[in-house]
C-alpha cells in the first residue's frame, strides 16, 4: 500500500483591508495582499517590500553648497570668473562632508556636440608643478604647484573643501569656437556637487550648477600695465607674450592651467594635455592669432 505524499506550500495573505479598528486611543489599519515587508539589497540596488514601508526610497536629500568659479582680475579692473581653454577650474564642497563633483557637458561646438548632455565625475585631485618643463603627473618639489584632476566615469567622494581651487582636464574639455563673420559657438559646462548617500538619479540631490563657458582657442590673457589679466575674447599679441612668458617661466606669467593647450605624443601634438609648455603651445597661439581653430577631433 503506497503512502500519500503531503506538501504544505508556504503562502501568506497579509492583514486585512483599510478598515480601521479602534479602541480607546489606538487605531489599527491594514492592507490586504501586501507583499512581505522588508528589504532586499544587491550592489547599488535596494528593494523595499510592503505598501506601508517606513521610508520613502528615492527621496531627495539636503543639497550641497554650489561650486565656486576660479577668479581673476580683468583690465577694468574687476574680479571676473577665470575661464580657460583646456581646463575647468572651481573650488567648493561643504567642510567635513564626503561629496562628489559632477561635470555635465551642456553644449560643445562642431563635431564635439556628440557629447552634449553627457556627464562625468571629477577624480581625486593631485598636486601638479607650475614649472613649464614638468608634466602633470611628475612629482612636485618645492616649486609652485596647483591641484589638477582628470574626469572619472564614476563618483569620487572626498571632502572637496580641503583641495582649494581644482583644475580639471580631459579631451572633452575644449575651448569655445569663434569663426570669422560667425557667432561664437560656446563650450559650456555645468559643475555640481552631491553629498554621499544622496540619490544620484534625482536632480534635487545636486547643488545649483556652476556654469562655465570656456575661452576662445588661444585666448589666454590681456596685458594691462605690465600684468596679465583676464582674456578679452579675441586673440592678440598679448596672448603670444603670455605663452612666451610661461614657456620661459617668467614671474607674472599666466598659470599653467591657463597656458597649457595640448600634449605631445610620439608623432606630434595631441589633444590630451600633459602639463608641459612647449613650442607647440606657442605655435597654436600664433595659429589662433591668424584665425586658426581648435585642431583636434573628438575622442572616441
Amino acid at each position: 500500500m503506497s503512502k500519500t505524499q503531503y506538501v504544505i506550500r508556504k503562502s501568506t495573505i497579509d492583514s486585512g483591508g483599510q478598515s480601521n479598528l479602534t479602541g480607546g486611543a489606538y487605531v489599527l489599519g491594514g492592507t490586504v495582499g501586501q507583499h512581505d515587508a522588508g528589504e532586499l539589497s544587491g550592489g547599488a540596488y535596494l528593494l523595499t517590500g510592503g505598501f506601508w514601508s517606513p521610508t520613502a526610497p528615492g527621496t531627495a536629500c539636503t543639497t550641497a553648497a554650489p561650486a565656486i568659479a576660479d577668479s581673476i582680475l580683468s583690465c577694468a579692473p574687476a574680479t571676473v570668473p577665470s575661464f580657460k581653454n583646456r581646463f575647468l577650474s572651481f573650488s567648493g564642497g561643504d567642510p567635513g562632508l564626503s561629496q562628489a563633483v559632477r561635470v555635465t557637458i551642456v553644449s560643445l561646438p562642431g563635431s564635439f556636440s556628440v557629447f552634449n548632455g553627457t556627464s562625468a565625475w571629477v577624480a581625486l585631485p593631485q598636486p601638479a608643478s607650475e614649472l613649464p618643463s614638468k608634466a602633470l603627473t611628475e612629482p612636485v618639489g618645492t616649486e609652485a604647484s596647483f591641484m589638477a584632476a582628470k574626469l572619472s566615469p564614476t563618483p569620487v567622494y572626498a571632502d572637496w573643501s580641503t583641495f582649494g581651487v581644482v583644475h580639471v582636464y580631459d579631451e572633452r574639455i575644449i575651448p569655445s569656437r569663434r569663426r570669422p563673420s560667425m557667432p561664437v559657438e560656446p563650450a559650456i559646462y555645468d559643475i555640481q556637487v552631491v553629498t554621499d548617500g544622496c540619490d544620484l538619479n534625482l536632480a534635487g540631490s545636486y547643488s545649483v550648477p556652476l556654469n562655465i563657458t570656456n575661452a576662445r582657442w588661444g585666448d589666454l590673457a590681456q596685458l594691462c600695465n605690465g600684468q596679465f589679466r583676464a582674456p578679452e575674447g579675441v586673440v592678440t599679441v598679448d596672448d603670444t607674450l603670455a605663452m612666451l612668458g610661461k614657456f620661459g617661466n617668467s614671474p607674472g606669467a599666466p598659470i599653467k592651467a591657463r597656458a597649457e593647450l595640448l600634449g605631445i605624443g610620439e608623432s606630434g601634438p595631441v589633444a590630451a594635455v600633459d602639463g608641459k609648455i612647449t613650442v607647440s603651445d606657442l605655435l597654436e597661439v600664433l595659429n589662433a592669432f591668424g584665425g586658426g581653430e581648435y585642431p583636434f577631433a573628438p575622442p572616441p
